[in-house]
């Protein structure tokens, strides 16, 4: 442009068309590369949408035993570093958003030296609220607020037995009626048509955390096998 306006007036237009030249140039090349740069992010957004579509493919158990297993490896990390990891964070979001609230992950107790009062006596005499579904003289059953299913209802026997393996046989009337009671709760959400699980977990390693014997009743959906 210097040299051009040294060589008069007819110079300087022609560095004023040089540069006009060169700023439409410049301005081609962004709005190519912004096109090349949509493009790849649609691209992407398809082969993410084929991913999905492939890991939907092996079906919702498939994926659940996915899930699960990768939140068992994330909360093992968690234990072992005492801290709670964005990641096990994250988890808790995505588990809302199958449906399946899985917020508490139930882990194994031992078992308590002596008997001692729990969670479930405290709801049993009413010092705390339940959502209750059926009563009697001899048990209770209440919805779990930690729901791992669509329908998940616990259900307790008053009487303070601690765990299925401390059962004696005076207990035999006691435990046959909590079986019949969990097939009359099942029938309240209308399981008894499409089917549902009764779990009993006993023991540190069969995951019991709360030391007042308890039925699990799960439904509503396609539960997986094997469990644990």
């Amino acid at each position: 442009v210097r040299e051009a306006g040294m060589r008069g007036e007819g110079g300087g237009r022609q560095a004023a068309a040089w540069l006009s030249v060169a700023f439409a140039s410049c301005s081609s090349s962004a709005l190519a590369l912004g096109a090349a740069r949509r493009s790849a992010l649609r691209s992407r957004a398809v082969l993410a949408a084929r991913r999905d579509i492939c890991r939907g493919a092996e079906g919702p158990a498939g994926s659940a035993r996915r899930f699960a297993a990768r939140k068992q490896s994330l909360l093992a990390e968690r234990r072992r570093d005492g801290s709670r990891s964005g990641a096990v964070a994250g988890l808790r979001t995505q588990e809302v958003r199958w449906g399946r609230t899985m917020a508490h992950q139930e882990v194994g107790a031992e078992p308590p030296a002596e008997p001692a009062d729990t969670i479930f006596g405290k709801i049993i005499r009413k010092e705390i609220p339940a959502d209750i579904v059926f009563e009697d003289d001899l048990c209770l059953a209440f919805r779990d607020i930690n729901a791992q299913a669509p329908t998940h209802i616990l259900v307790i026997p008053k009487e303070p037995v601690t765990q299925l393996s401390k059962a004696q046989s005076q207990h035999k009337e006691l435990l046959g009626h909590l079986l019949l009671t969990a097939n009359k709760v099942a029938a309240i959400d209308g399981l008894d048509k499409s089917g549902y699980r009764v779990v009993i977990n006993d023991g540190k390693d069969g995951c019991q955390s709360v030391y007042h014997l308890h039925l699990h009743i799960l439904g509503g959906r396609q539960l997986g096998w094997p469990p644990g």
